[in-house]
């Protein structure tokens, strides 16, 4: 009996959860679906949409941005890097941009900026109804460690009551890698006439010193030699040949 009753309060229990829990589940598609019908009344009547609490766009503007020339690639640290924005004001008033900004954030941690770029002031009026495209260039550090960082870039603008709005252009991790090894033309050329200069100018002596040296020798070769008498000649001294010869000589002199 006592069994019983306890199976029976256990079934009443879980009966009253499902209860509740269908219950709550209704309350909420009502709110929900009151949420949406009120939208709608808001967007029915040119009432502005309900934006969310990290939301500071205006409405009637849309911007886009990309990095044309890495598209899909690493950009090089130590090299400028150009960022074209495309602003379309579907408003008839017009908007003026005040300026773009950027910055390198962590790719673990959001709040850890890694590098501020300088940012871009503006001023530039766009018409109603109209759109234009703005060029922003940043460089980043020649030390940055090549690996992937958050990069996160927006765009100020305000309308004709001076109301500020912002509108995000980039918010996603990037991949980075060392500076490209660029090769000064110019530069190359200059050294290489340098030395040019130096090895022409160096084998210029060279030459002229050699050449002086050889017509030294050369006239040095072709004078003469005097003749040596035999009776002086060191080879042959102690020799019977050179008493001979030594004779020869003073009879000769004698005669003349």
């Amino acid at each position: 009996m006592r069994a019983v009753l306890i199976t029976a309060l256990v079934a009443c229990a879980i009966t009253a959860l499902c209860v509740a829990q269908e219950e709550e589940g209704e309350v909420k598609n009502v709110a929900e679906e009151a949420l949406r019908e009120e939208e709608n009344q808001e967007m029915q009547m040119g009432e502005e949409r309900r934006r969310g609490p990290n939301d500071f766009s205006h409405k009637d503007v849309k911007v886009t941005a990309i990095i044309p020339d890495y598209l899909g690639k690493e950009i090089p640290a130590g090299k400028q890097v150009e960022m074209i924005v495309w602003f379309a004001n579907a408003n008839k008033d017009p908007m003026t941009i005040h300026g773009i900004f950027a910055a390198l954030q962590s790719s673990m941690d959001a709040s850890r900026f890694i590098q501020n770029f300088t940012p871009r002031s503006l001023n530039l009026v766009v018409d109603g109804n109209t759109e234009t495209s703005v060029s922003y260039k940043f460089l980043p550090s020649e030390y940055l460690t090549p690996m992937p960082y958050r990069f996160f870039s927006a765009v100020e603008y305000s309308d004709m009551n001076g109301q500020r709005y912002f509108n995000i252009l980039f918010n996603e991790t990037l991949g980075f890698a060392e500076a490209d090894v660029a090769f000064d033309i110019e530069l190359i050329m200059t050294y290489l006439i340098i030395i040019g200069t130096f090895v022409g100018s160096g084998y210029g002596i060279y030459y002229c010193v050699t050449k002086k040296n050889t017509k030294s020798k050369g006239k040095s070769s072709n004078k003469p030699a005097e003749p040596v008498a035999h009776e002086d000649n060191e080879w042959l001294k102690g020799t019977s040949a050179h008493e001979s010869m030594k004779r020869s000589s003073k009879k000769s002199k004698k005669e003349n």
